[in-house]
């Protein structure tokens, strides 16, 4: 049977409408937090939009592993009740702040000198992302080899509600000595959808392979300070280049999320 175009659009037009509602709480998760503390520290000026977006979504991404490690210290655990209460927080600061500054963070977005690239950075990332899904239809679990120890962790976690210190009790395992950063977005994203962890880490992990195109957009327009150049690299890495796009076929998650978080670094 030949995959060919017609096929994708229409896998990709079956699931815009099953799928649409987890927009929802990937936003929650890889935006609103760094989106929050990026622009309250009143940086953003520095940046164009699509940069904006970019390292809102690495800030995001690397705080929730930073909050989990500091939570555990401290002595608390995480759990879904407790989540979504710290995310409708979240959620009502963010818009208390948007309506005070009278969304001065929205401007850049409508501003004439960004309207093209926005255009076409967007335009891509989305056909990046459909491309994405697309190349998980047939899945039902996260692909072999790295992704059931993955699952483990992100289990360990949601069980622990902090950083495990051990693997008890899905193993006989008295010490855990392993990094926990994807796993706890993982965990977050489990709680905040509602959908078991493989199949949330198969989606969140296709997200974050998507937004990788995202990140060569920003690394590519600070080393140049092109936007043709940023664009160009981003249309590389998503949708020209299979990598990182083949690391669904290994379940290479926590690379993935390293990689996001060094350009922005």
């Amino acid at each position: 049977h030949r995959y060919d175009m017609s096929s994708v659009v229409s896998d990709v037009g079956r699931a815009v409408p099953r799928d649409t509602w987890l927009a929802l709480p990937l936003v929650c998760l890889l935006l609103l937090p760094g989106h929050v503390l990026w622009h309250s520290l009143r940086l953003t000026k520095r940046e164009a939009p699509i940069s904006n977006l970019a390292l809102s979504l690495a800030i995001s991404l690397a705080l929730v592993p930073v909050a989990l490690l500091w939570s555990t210290v401290l002595g608390l655990r995480w759990e879904r009740p407790l989540c979504l209460a710290g995310l409708a927080a979240l959620t009502l600061y963010a818009i208390a702040r948007s309506a005070r500054t009278r969304f001065s963070d929205l401007r850049p977005w409508l501003a004439a000198d960004h309207r093209g690239a926005i255009w076409v950075a967007v335009g891509l990332l989305v056909l990046t992302l459909s491309l994405r899904f697309a190349q998980i239809r047939s899945l039902v679990l996260p692909a072999w080899v790295d992704s059931p120890q993955h699952v483990l962790v992100t289990q360990l976690v949601t069980l622990h509600g902090q950083v495990p210190s051990s693997y008890e009790p899905l193993l006989p395992v008295e010490r855990f000595f392993y990094h926990f950063g994807f796993h706890a977005n993982a965990a977050l994203f489990h709680w905040f959808s509602g959908l078991p962890i493989p199949q949330a880490m198969l989606i969140l992990g296709q997200v974050l392979n998507a937004a990788s195109a995202l990140m060569a957009y920003l690394l590519t327009l600070r080393l140049t300070g092109r936007k043709l150049a940023a664009i160009s690299a981003e249309l590389i890495v998503g949708l020209v280049s299979h990598l990182p796009a083949y690391y669904v076929t290994w379940g290479r998650y926590t690379q993935l999320a390293g990689l996001l978080l060094l350009p922005a670094a």
